[in-house]
């Protein structure tokens, strides 16, 4: 009875179980010895055991760091991103835990990170295990990660509708305190992401909201209707209305480029005829040339650098 016990939670746990679960199902001291010796159990970590035959991974691995810290730990950090399979931060190389404050941080196969703030609403189940909610996720990562990957992730997720950028900027606010680590790049994303953004769904237009960024001028109204054709499918890339100003970018080849000329022309006339200007940048201009497509727009939009 207690081996098929102790073989039913295990199967849960990739082939892993604590000793205080063991005890739950029956055994005791002499039993765990006795399983011990005659390796059907086998020592994982102290007070963590495992079932012979079990194939390793990582997964196993966390599920082990796990039951060894304790049932009051959480999956946090680059483990947690990996469980959430967020974009960029797929492959987590070792466990990564949070506990409450007061427990021992510890370096190695495990880290172990200590919190004050980590809430139960922010802690979600993945694969059986604790883990910090994505919003959650995203403001750990934001205190280890370098900054470009951070923002990027950030859109994708956002892109993917995984991640509610509003949800984020509530749980900045919740958490922003002087010398919080991640709390000025969180800062930073968030607030440029504000109400109505549309996050990038390519590395073009990410490469163009950094030119805009670049330039010091406001957001303008990505991914919006023509003007004067709201109904139409097209979309433009940016808009300024007040300024009456379209701003475009161009990922095609030069042969695609060349077959679309014809559309391209008879769209930025339609713009002139109703007094838009309208500014094109090839993915080379935005991929490279970042300072002279700032200073065009700021140009365009009247407004002096900063």
């Amino acid at each position: 009875m207690l081996d098929q016990v102790v073989s039913e939670l295990a199967s849960r746990q990739y082939g892993c179980f604590s000793r205080l679960q063991a005890l739950g199902a029956g055994a005791d001291d002499r039993v765990i010895s006795r399983r011990l010796a005659a390796r059907r159990w086998l020592q994982a970590a102290p007070g963590v055991y495992a079932l012979a035959g079990c194939p390793g991974s990582w997964l196993r691995q966390l599920w082990i760091a796990y039951l060894d810290v304790g049932p009051h730990a959480v999956v946090s950090h680059e483990a947690a991103a990996r469980l959430h399979r967020l974009p960029l931060f797929a492959a987590g190389p070792r466990a990564v835990l949070t506990v409450p404050h007061g427990d021992h941080e510890r370096a190695g196969p495990c880290l172990v990170h200590q919190s004050t703030d980590l809430r139960p609403e922010q802690v979600v189940s993945v694969d059986g295990l604790p883990v910090t909610s994505i919003p959650r996720t995203y403001a750990d990562l934001a205190a280890i990660s370098p900054a470009a990957r951070f923002e990027r992730s950030v859109d994708m997720a956002a892109s993917e509708r995984r991640l509610v950028i509003g949800e984020l900027a509530a749980l900045y606010q919740e958490l922003s305190r002087p010398g919080k680590r991640g709390m000025k790049l969180l800062g930073h994303v968030v607030g440029y992401r504000g109400a109505g953004y549309v996050p990038p769904n390519s590395e073009l237009e990410r490469w163009m909201r950094r030119a805009i960024e670049l330039a010091g001028v406001r957001q303008p109204r990505f991914e919006a209707p023509l003007p004067w054709r709201p109904t139409a499918e097209r979309r433009v890339d940016g808009l300024w209305e007040p300024e009456r100003v379209i701003v475009e970018g161009d990922g095609r080849r030069w042969h695609e480029r060349r077959d679309a000329m014809l559309d391209d022309r008879r769209r930025d006339r339609d713009a002139q005829n109703h007094q838009y200007r309208i500014y094109r940048f090839l993915w080379e201009e935005l991929r490279y040339g970042q300072e002279a497509v700032a200073q065009c727009l700021r140009e365009a939009l009247g407004t002096a650098a900063a």
